[in-house]
């Protein structure tokens, strides 16, 4: 039929509609304020109630050995929290548009170097306010999950060295440098009492192709900054706009269009196909 195969050129054109992004605000308990300097997409989000673990760390004396787990504000001190990303519909495997995180805070005007992303272990949020974690465990300054029941204790609770398991040596004390690696500045806000918002979209999107997700440190000057024990309307909030990870759809209208000696071209309807931003025709 052909003369010359190597001159065959097949057309494939994929007609892709673009998937409806999903609009959602991950957050420990129901209730939402939408103030602040949030993405005004995010006005409309809908509450999604996962899991949040949060706590302050303290970097001096004997409280680098604390956990604070249960504190509800943390004033002067840096922070940890980390969403579950796992309990959103079809969040794994999909594309973030914009992700932001909002803080709220009672006081203060001056944040610290950054907020980070940790890298380098998952931590135990805990269950106590500013003291040693004991047997129910928790993250300190000094332990990502400790046991400890005094100062200077290794994770076990006991004397033997190393009383410091953060680092990627699991030997040495919380270290933006050593323990995190992007870092993000303030996007919104200002000092007093309000919110603090980051764009954390390429983070989240990190998480959501497989990084692990050992959640976020926030360097903090002075402010006083609520966590999840604060109360329902002032919780940390990770606002999140995704198109979500599907399987290809089927194809059930494959057709046959212009058909020449040197060509065939292909047409079919595949909505999810992409599972990307949008949709587009291709040519092969």
């Amino acid at each position: 039929m052909f003369r010359n195969l190597s001159y065959l050129v097949v057309v494939l054109m994929v007609a892709a509609t673009a998937q409806a992004s999903q609009i959602v605000a991950l957050k420990r308990d129901s209730g939402l304020d939408t103030g602040g300097g949030i993405d005004s997409r995010f006005l409309s989000a809908t509450v999604e109630q996962v899991t949040v673990g949060d706590s302050g760390i303290y970097a001096a004396g004997n409280s680098r050995w604390y956990n604070g787990g249960s504190t509800a504000v943390v004033g002067n001190s840096d922070a940890l929290v980390k969403f579950d990303l796992t309990a959103v519909s079809q969040l794994i495997g999909g594309y973030i548009h914009l992700a932001e995180l909002r803080i709220y805070h009672t006081g203060g005007n001056t944040w610290g170097s950054g907020l980070y992303r940790i890298a380098t272990h998952d931590w135990l949020e805990g269950t106590v306010d500013n003291a040693y974690p004991g047997a129910a465990g928790g993250m300190s300054f000094a332990h990502p999950v400790g046991y400890n029941t005094s100062a200077e204790q290794n994770a076990d609770g006991s004397s033997a060295d190393p009383h410091q398991s953060w680092g990627v040596g699991s030997d040495s004390f919380f270290a933006a440098l050593g323990d995190c690696d992007m870092v993000r500045g303030k996007k919104d806000g200002g000092g007093g009492t309000g919110y603090t918002v980051w764009d954390v979209t390429d983070i989240v999107q990190s998480w959501v192709d497989g990084t692990n997700n050992y959640g976020l440190y926030l360097d903090n000057a002075n402010y006083s900054i609520n966590l999840s024990e604060a109360g329902t309307v002032q919780n940390p909030v990770l606002f999140i706009d995704y198109i979500l990870a599907a399987p290809p759809t089927d194809i059930t209208d494959l057709a046959t269009g212009t058909v020449d000696w040197f060509m065939v071209e292909l047409t079919w309807t595949a909505p999810s196909d992409e599972g990307g931003p949008g949709g587009a025709a291709y040519e092969y």
